[in-house]
């Protein structure tokens, strides 16, 4: 290394890997690592993976030929690397395993896992590009990533068909390749900043995409086979989304009779009569999966007062509203609880945006329709903080180091069209309960919204 500069390194040696960063005066890093991860979840000849990374990174903005003065920052870097995934296997999920039951007359050995001793890791590939941006003595900052992830051999536990002998279970299987891709982009900036005041602004936002790229082809003729997954609606397939909903279409009612109508797979208006389950249930151009999603917030602080808010977003990605459906049951409920809007159906000819015919209601509550299928956009306060903060000079003769009082709200407002609480799919009963029948974010199953609380409170440190 030339005298005069300086560098820093770093190389730590942990069990099944190597990890190394280089980072010279702030203007080039790189780095890398490479590691071999070993499961018992696996075949015998699948258990040990090899994965690895490697990084780099330049700022512009640190080089001599840079005369910029308002850009401190103008950063270039990328990275791509490989991780494994075990999933929520449990051990030993590729051996076969039977446990105990009786029948009449002596006991015999049942099922309980089924074998499959080619299982093996998934594994994720992860392209990074990005640039970092300071501008103004990094009064405003800025990010913009582009990513690109491909995950093979994923894991999925695959229902077993009827003619397997072994209906009702599921077997741990790699079966394809999926691909996600998108950009995000961040933005905070300083508007006031100053040793009395300052208000700061900030936000980010992703943008998503998503495609099965290969499937298994059990049956030889080119195509992967599609994929129906213990869910209510949704499908795999390959050159689809992740979770397409496959549903028969609600085409609303007959203006003479208020009876309920649907369009078959040729696109035309029929009656539920006239469906052919198998042919008309079709493949929608929409899933449980939002195509962007993000937060953003305002941050005051003033001699010691604050006021903070932070909200999300999302959007894009519709949910099947099983809760409106039941409150919304065509007379097909009598004795429960229904919505006032259930008043609002069919009664003559002419009649049009109304419910269907209660005289109609098993036809208009038939499964499988894209019905109560709405959209899940919504915007969230999810945090509201006023809070005080004590000067110090004001703590010289009390044995306190700091005091701060607060008031805070969480989740106070929410803007969205969704009949109910738009924000399923995230800590609440349609991923815990419904874990292996629902994909994450695909129905609403009367799990309890979110919690809207107000608090105050005292922060003392001694």
């Amino acid at each position: 290394m030339d005298s005069g500069t300086t560098g820093r390194s770093r190389i730590t040696l942990l069990s099944y890997g190597v990890f190394a960063n280089y980072d010279y005066k702030e203007r080039y890093l790189v780095g890398a690592s490479a590691r071999v991860d070993a499961s018992s979840n696996f075949g015998p000849d699948n258990q040990y993976g090899l994965f690895y990374s490697a990084s780099v990174g330049w700022n512009l903005a640190k080089e001599s030929f840079f005369a910029v003065d308002w850009i401190n920052t103008l950063k270039l870097r990328g990275s791509y690397g490989t991780v494994g995934n075990r999933g929520s296997l449990g051990n030993y999920a590729s051996q076969g395993t039977v446990g105990f039951n009786t029948y009449p007359g002596g006991t015999a050995t049942v099922p309980v896992n089924i074998a499959n001793p080619n299982l093996q890791w998934e594994e994720t590939a992860i392209l990074d590009i990005g640039v970092e941006l300071g501008f103004f003595n990094n009064r405003v900052t800025a990010v913009f990533d582009y990513f690109r992830k491909e995950t093979d051999n994923l894991l999925f536990n695959v229902p077993a068909p009827d003619e397997s002998g072994i209906p009702g279970f599921s077997i741990a299987s790699n079966l394809g390749k999926i691909e996600n891709k998108g950009y995000e982009i961040e933005l905070n900036a300083d508007i006031i900043r100053n040793e009395n005041f300052k208000w700061t602004v900030g936000g980010n936002v992703g943008f998503l995409q998503n495609k099965i790229l290969k499937l298994p082809d059990n049956d030889g003729d080119g195509i992967g086979d599609d994929i129906e997954p213990n869910s209510f609606s949704t499908i795999f397939r390959e050159g689809e989304e992740i979770n397409a909903y496959f549903l028969i279409r609600y085409a609303g009612i007959d203006p003479q009779t208020g009876r309920p109508q649907y369009y078959n797979a040729a696109g035309d208006v029929v009656f539920a009569d006239e469906l052919v389950t198998d042919e008309d249930t079709v493949i929608l151009d929409k899933s449980p999966n939002p195509d962007y999603e993000g937060g953003f917030f305002s941050d005051f602080n003033y001699k010691g007062f604050g006021f903070r808010t932070d909200f999300v977003f999302r959007g894009g990605n519709y949910i099947n509203n099983f809760v409106k459906s039941n409150l919304l049951s065509d007379g097909t409920s009598p004795g429960s609880n229904q919505a006032t809007q259930a008043f609002n159906y069919w009664k003559r000819p002419g009649d049009t945006n109304v419910l269907p015919n209660p005289a109609y209601g098993d036809e208009a509550q038939i499964g499988g329709t894209d019905r109560f299928l709405e959209k899940g956009d919504f915007i969230r306060l999810r945090n509201v903080t006023l809070s005080y903060t004590v000067p110090k000079k004001h703590l010289e003769k009390v044995p306190f180091n700091s005091f701060r009082i607060y008031a805070q709200g969480q989740n106070l407002l929410t803007l969205s069209n969704f009949y109910g609480d738009p924000e399923v799919g995230i800590s609440s009963g349609e991923t815990i309960s419904q874990a292996n029948t629902v994909a994450p974010g695909e129905a609403t199953l009367y799990s309890y919204p979110t919690l809207k609380s107000i608090s105050v409170g005292i922060d003392i440190t001694f």
